[in-house]
């Protein structure tokens, strides 16, 4: 289960029987202030949306490095003993020395963490996809594929190859050991079309 490092305080309201409450809430803490809406039904379940603009990951999760992610996540729950479904939305980041897109993703809430049903983010000339596992301890699972227009306008493929040029089209296995560090192994397909970088050129590289 998430290690959670900060104490919680702040206000809640809570209206009408027992069996059907609707809730609001506005909490602070040291790593966010959030507002909470909701309900909890004995015969719906529980839905509960938070929205914060901007949460301090490290304060709230020890092995996370300094980042701030701002958002909305709204956590679904059965009557029954199915585990809970969740939908978030995600501002732009900086995770370590990554460049993280604004991005939606749903998935479950499981005993070792977070199952990635289906990932999306876009930004500037490029897509990216995937669907994975983030682990209880913060390390990350995920098959994604991703477009790039041009990777000199992406910023964390220029800081990697800054005089490259071209279309990038990418199939890959991403692992990561810790969420401490943005430490990625990659492994799958690239191709890159009407590439150059520097003096070389090429119409398609693999």
């Amino acid at each position: 289960k998430p290690d959670l490092a900060v104490p919680v305080s702040g206000t809640l309201k809570l209206r009408g029987p027992t069996t059907d409450l609707s809730l609001q809430a506005w909490l602070q803490t040291e790593a966010c202030n959030a507002v909470v809406d909701g309900t909890i039904s004995r015969t719906r379940g529980t839905s509960i949306n938070t929205r914060t603009d901007g949460m301090q990951l490290s304060r709230l999760l020890t092995k996370f490095p300094k980042a701030t992610a701002g958002g909305s996540l709204r956590i679904d729950a059965a009557p029954d003993d199915s585990p809970p479904r969740l939908h978030a939305v995600v501002q732009p980041l900086l995770y370590d020395w990554l460049a993280v897109p604004g991005f939606e993703l749903d998935g479950v809430l499981t005993d070792d963490g977070l199952r990635i049903d289906s990932l999306n983010a876009q930004s500037r000339g490029s897509r990216i996809e995937g669907r994975g596992h983030v682990h209880s301890d913060g390390s990350v699972d995920l098959d994604a594929q991703a477009h790039f227009a041009e990777v000199s306008r992406d910023q964390n493929l220029h800081r990697l190859v800054p005089d490259a040029r071209g279309t990038l089209d990418a199939d890959l296995h991403v692992q990561s050991v810790s969420a401490e560090h943005a430490n990625l192994t990659l492994n799958g397909r690239l191709v890159l079309t009407n590439a150059s970088l520097g003096l070389l050129s090429a119409k398609r590289l693999e």
